[in-house]
């Protein structure tokens, strides 16, 4: 059942997501990009709808569409920790992988699927005086935080998908021959079409 229900969640999150980012832009064609960055939506929304109650009710359906996102991004990371815990690939890899006899899911993965960018959104309020040093990197000074969350999480997960196809392509170059389904000939223009559009 899970395919299945992976699709339809898709389906709907994107059916949402357009009309969500569509209504506004074509109800309110008198909305301007400065309305929208001073106030944000519900502020464009406010000031273009004259019923409180319809306001609300707008509003509360955005809320309810950001929390089903956020649902679904949150499975989708624990479906991740729990098959590179699977893998072996992960530490305490043990505890990820574990499925409860009694909900039938990785509990664990999907606690920390939660905890983990709850940790990260704690974040968002800091933006550090002087440049703060971490490990290897230098994080700059007067650079709030929820920017460097929303640059990585945008630029992040294509990153790893042109990791992957990069991975790929090494280990074809190597001899690399995956088992069932097999591009063939067509491989190399694939990946390298596949990089390039990354």
């Amino acid at each position: 059942r899970l395919p299945p229900a992976m699709v339809t969640t898709m389906v709907k999150c994107g059916i949402k997501s357009f009309v969500l980012l569509a209504a506004p832009s074509l109800a309110f064609p008198g909305a301007h990009l400065s309305m929208v960055v001073l106030g944000g939506v519900p502020y464009v929304i406010s000031s273009n709808i004259h019923s409180s109650r319809l306001v609300v009710a707008v509003l509360v359906l955005i809320c309810h569409h950001f929390f089903s996102c956020g649902l679904s991004v949150q499975a989708a990371g624990s479906r991740v920790l729990f098959s590179y815990a699977r893998d072996n690939q992960l530490p305490a890899s043990g505890v990820l992988r574990r499925i409860s006899p009694r909900f039938k899911t990785p509990v664990a993965a999907l606690v920390v699927a939660t905890i983990l960018p709850a940790l990260f959104a704690l974040l968002a309020k800091a933006t550090p005086s002087k440049p703060v040093h971490l490990l290897f990197f230098t994080y700059p000074a007067h650079v709030n935080a929820l920017f460097i969350l929303v640059s990585f999480a945008t630029s992040g997960i294509y990153l790893s998908f042109q990791m992957v196809v990069l991975a790929a392509f090494i280990a074809r170059i190597r001899g690399w021959r995956p088992r069932g389904f097999d591009l063939g000939r067509w491989a190399y223009p694939v990946y390298v079409v596949g990089m390039i559009y990354g």
